[in-house]
């Protein structure tokens, strides 16, 4: 209901579910985030993950909240696509865009204004 309100009733054709276990996930930003820092020691423009009061909320918090997503999913699975984040960046982003592209293929082009 908080969604619908803050978004005046619009929802996405499709979502991109990354999977992860929760524990893996929140380690994975904590890795990103040290290395980040370790990195960018002395550049200015290397800004690393923001690690916020949400990240920092125990595990059942995160639990519930991936529940909450899964309980999305199987409430409307022709909206979803699950992906398991364990793939490699590059693969995650072919199963992406294999499945983005039939879809645009659909999309009216607009023409040009003269």
């Amino acid at each position: 209901m908080i969604t619908a309100v803050a978004t005046g009733g619009l929802m996405p054709d499709l979502t991109f579910y990354l999977d992860l276990p929760v524990e893996e996930g929140l380690n994975r930003k904590r890795v990103a985030r040290v290395r980040t820092e370790s990195a960018s020691e002395g550049a200015a423009f290397s800004k690393p993950p923001e690690w916020n009061r949400l990240d920092a909320r125990d595990i059942s918090y995160h639990q519930r909240v991936a529940d909450g997503f899964h309980a999305l999913m199987e409430r409307e699975p022709q909206r979803w696509t699950k992906l398991d984040a364990h793939a490699a960046p590059d693969e995650l982003a072919s199963q992406i865009l294999a499945t983005i592209e039939p879809l645009l293929a659909r999309v009216p082009r607009l023409e040009p204004s003269k």
